[in-house]
């Protein structure tokens, strides 16, 4: 099982940044409140462009997500993941 310590300790701090816990939930940064949850598995700290990434899968997620923190101001700066697509199901062979 892996330590998850790093990647919540930068997550909590962003979410100190922003006024803590409570004010976060009126903010519009749900990345940030589902990587904060409880149930949340939290995957590798890396960095991007100096922002510090955490990857995060949702419990009941089937693929992870990314939210990045600014290592200056520990706000976050964007999140990302990964979506299915109803244009790219196959149906049928093309011929």
């Amino acid at each position: 099982m892996q330590d998850d310590g790093a990647a919540r300790a930068v997550l909590l701090e962003a979410a100190e940044a922003m006024g803590g816990l409570e004010r976060l939930r009126d903010h519009p940064l749900p990345a940030l409140l589902e990587a904060l949850d409880a149930e949340t598995r939290l995957g590798p700290v890396s960095t991007e462009d100096r922002a510090i990434v955490v990857q995060f899968t949702p419990e009941g997620a089937a693929s992870p997500a990314w939210i990045g923190i600014n290592p200056d101001t520990h706000l976050p700066e964007f999140s990302r993941w990964i979506a299915g697509s109803n244009n790219l199901a196959a149906s049928s062979p093309l011929c």
